[in-house]
């Protein structure tokens, strides 16, 4: 198997240079990688023994920037941030600007697809108006590469009407997951689920019992759209 030297000139074996690489070295390049993905851990067998075989970290990284796909360097930080954000009152602006001009919102629970950041914006400003607290309760962060999956909740009360529905008063608390993908500090593709139809009870919007408790309409009808 044949390597680019600028990847087989970064092989680590269980941390160290692979004796094909390593000055003077002359041991035999790896026959058979068993990997998980593009530039991540591998496996090498060879000769009926198992190795840890990586690339380089610092490759990784340059490989990623040159990409465009890396995430943010410091992750955590990026995520308080963004917990912050979405506080009450929603910072809309800010949100918006975590993204690229032309990114891609699936919103997968409607569905619909919002492409750059303008619709994005406008269907944010369309749930700010019959939420007008509307905000999330982010709990925790997962990474893997450039995606990042963040768990929590959207809240907020519904004191202006929506889609045909007058203001029900209550106040709505659903599980949220959100799919997020970088290029560099910025998110140019997003995956967005949440329990709609748990959103829509809590309002009053749908006759539906999930508890055994009753649920009382609001008298609307509720209007399909984005």
């Amino acid at each position: 198997m044949r390597l680019i030297p600028s990847v087989k000139d970064n092989l680590l074996v269980n941390g160290q240079p692979h004796p094909a690489v390593q000055e003077g070295g002359s041991g035999p390049m790896p026959e058979r990688l068993l990997h998980s993905g593009p530039f991540q851990s591998l496996l090498d067998v060879h000769g009926g023994r198992k190795y840890s075989v990586a690339l380089n970290p610092t490759l990784i990284e340059t490989l990623n920037k040159e990409r465009g796909t890396m995430a943010p360097s410091n992750m955590q930080a990026w995520f308080e941030e963004y917990k912050k954000i979405w506080e009450a009152p929603f910072r809309l602006d800010d949100f918006v600007n975590l993204h690229t001009e032309d990114v891609v919102y699936h919103d997968l629970t409607i569905p619909t697809i919002f492409n750059g950041r303008d619709p994005l914006r406008e269907f944010y400003v369309r749930v700010l108006e019959a939420i007008p607290n509307f905000a999330s309760r982010y709990e925790r962060f997962y990474q893997e590469g450039d995606v990042v999956i963040t768990e929590g909740a959207l809240i907020g009360d519904q004191t202006e009407p929506y889609r045909g529905n007058p203001p029900s008063n209550r106040h709505v608390d659903v599980p949220w997951v959100q799919f997020l993908h970088f290029k560099g500090d910025l998110i140019y593709e997003v995956h967005d689920y949440y329990d709609r139809l748990d959103f829509l009870r809590q309002m009053g919007i749908v006759n539906l019992d999930f508890t055994g408790q009753p649920v009382e309409n609001t008298g609307g009808e509720y209007v399909a759209g984005d």
